[in-house]
């Protein structure tokens, strides 16, 4: 993964006990990694739970993307409220048992956290992205490119009724 930004938790000496951090996600982070974040204003407060054998990291990303609209491709705002968990083990070497579970060396004394920062993230997108409807339920994507698609499913609808 070619990335310039990396994150990075030092938890070799914290003592016992939570720890906040905050990570500031701009589009400069995603940029290596996914086209669908060009315009990225995104945070992750995180606050880890350091016990003698496990940490237990506890993220909340939140902050704004500029989406591609599915249905006339003009760019939608979406908002971000999310929150995941992961849980850190000690162990031999570094293993993800699943999705939520990892185990890292016992003499590692950072985590990098960048990968996780990113399918958290990529986890906030929707599926089908469009522009929301306006307050009478009438579409806010752009009426030019609405109207063309309209069109062109009528004529091809009448053209194969016709054959």
């Amino acid at each position: 993964m070619n990335r310039t930004v990396t994150y990075r938790i030092q938890h070799a000496g914290l003592a016992i006990g939570k720890h906040d951090f905050r990570f500031d996600l701009e589009s400069g982070f995603f940029s290596s990694l996914d086209e669908r974040f060009s315009c990225a204003t995104l945070v992750s407060d995180m606050v880890m739970e350091k016990q003698d054998r496990l940490l237990i990291l506890n993220f909340h990303i939140h902050g704004t993307l500029e989406l591609v609209c599915d249905r006339c491709g003009g760019d939608v705002t979406h908002t971000v409220d999310s929150h995941y968990e992961l849980f850190v083990k000690y162990g031999n070497s570094f293993v993800e048992e699943s999705e939520d579970v990892i185990i890292v060396p016992e003499d590692s004394g950072e985590l990098d956290i960048d990968q996780y920062l990113y399918d958290f993230a990529s986890l906030s997108i929707p599926t089908f992205c469009v522009h929301p409807d306006d307050e009478n339920g009438e579409s806010t994507c752009d009426p030019a490119v609405v109207s063309l698609i309209s069109n062109i499913g009528t004529e091809e609808f009448t053209n194969i009724e016709n054959n």
